[in-house]
């Protein structure tokens, strides 16, 4: 009967471990995949800057927030917008330039928030594709941005154009994360038995 009460005792502490890890896997996934806000440029046909501390080395991702309105047809899916502009981005430290990209905001595909399909608005937050994640490194960076028209269409009028600059949330942190709550869940158990 002992035997039978130990082993209910230890199965009902692995399952509470691993909804813990769940949890902590859940929740930091949502933040990988997504990043966490670190930065914020409205974006116009001038560059403008924002600088940003960055405690350690990082990996970045840009998202964009986009509403564009289009008077002559309502739009189905994602890539229903022509390639009409370019984000310039420049990423410098200490009057270095680190990175020189071009990214096309309007091609992307995981969003935070999207409108409706058939609409003639559009406006989403989404990660643009194709705009490399890049590693910068410690301490003050400048985060410098503006349109770059490839062609000018006058059916499309863009209202909102905002680069949305993302730390990327590791693997190797989550894991750490999980580690940490696991053993922190090992020493209050312990405890409650001594």
């Amino acid at each position: 009967m002992e035997q039978v009460k130990k082993k209910s005792s230890i199965f009902i502490r692995l399952i509470v471990a691993v909804i813990a890890i769940g949890f902590v896997i859940y929740f930091s996934g949502c933040d990988w995949a997504y990043g966490t806000k670190i930065g914020h440029i409205p974006v116009g046909d001038e560059f403008k800057e924002i600088q940003i501390n960055i405690d350690k080395k990082t990996k970045i991702i840009f998202w964009t927030e986009l509403s564009v309105n289009n008077e002559s047809h309502a739009y189905k899916y994602a890539d229903d917008l022509p390639h009409l502009l370019d984000y310039e981005i420049e990423v410098k430290q200490k009057g270095k330039l680190l990175y020189h990209l071009k990214c096309n905001p309007l091609n992307w595909h995981i969003a935070s928030f999207s409108s409706n399909r058939g609409s003639k608005n559009r406006n989403y937050a989404a990660k643009i594709d194709g705009c490399t994640t890049i590693n910068v490194p410690s301490g003050l960076i400048t985060f410098r941005a503006k349109r770059k028209w490839l062609k000018k269409d006058k059916r499309f009028n863009f209202i909102q154009t905002d680069l949305i600059i993302k730390k990327r949330i590791m693997i190797a942190n989550i894991s750490s994360e999980i580690k940490i709550e696991s053993s922190t869940k090992r020493t209050r158990s312990s405890q409650s038995i001594l």
